[in-house]
């Protein structure tokens, strides 16, 4: 995938152990494909990630947070992380100038998006740019399959609020407590 920039080339070097008709072909080349090439569960995870954003765009509607002026999408935050300051995009935020609630979808079940996201939200609380209680992790509880994934929740409650955008009616009102 590196090399070939998402394009592959089928080749004579191996063989298959058995006969294949021509209308079976495809199968083989998707299931070898699948096995050689593919990133391991890249489709499940993107599928997960877009999931995720459905919902709490969904949540966020919902309480009606997104009509207000101090609202924003990539919400940047000036920080030192350690010892260099940074701009930290948060994926929702509550603030003209100084963030009054920041917000981060967080995919459990991908470890490089908790610890993107704790980091953030560490760096956040550890500077006092914002307290912990106005900070929140939104996830969906489904992703929990998992030791990484638990870990990675045990995490981000440590840090920040933990907000399951499947269970709509408590997301809301997390929310709400969070944008006042």
């Amino acid at each position: 995938m590196k090399s070939q920039k998402g394009e592959y080339l089928l080749v004579d070097g191996g063989f298959v152990p058995s006969k294949l008709s021509v209308k079976d072909m495809p199968k083989a080349v998707s299931y070898l494909f699948n096995e050689l090439v593919a990133y391991p569960d890249s489709t499940d995870k993107r599928a997960a990630r877009r999931n995720l954003k459905d919902r709490c765009g969904h949540v966020l509607r919902r309480t009606g947070v997104v009509e207000r002026a101090d609202f924003h999408k990539r919400y940047p935050v000036r920080c030192s992380v350690y010892g260099v300051s940074r701009h930290l995009h948060f994926h929702y935020g509550l603030g003209n100038g100084s963030p009054v609630a920041l917000l981060q979808r967080v995919t459990l079940s991908h470890e490089p998006s908790v610890n993107s996201s704790a980091l953030m939200f560490h760096a956040l609380t550890d500077t006092a740019t914002l307290a912990k209680d106005r900070c929140a992790a939104l996830i969906q509880g489904s992703d929990i399959a998992g030791e990484t994934a638990e870990e990675g929740r045990a995490l981000l409650s440590q840090l920040c609020q933990v907000i399951d955008v499947e269970h709509e009616s408590d997301a809301a009102e997390q929310i709400d407590s969070l944008a006042v």
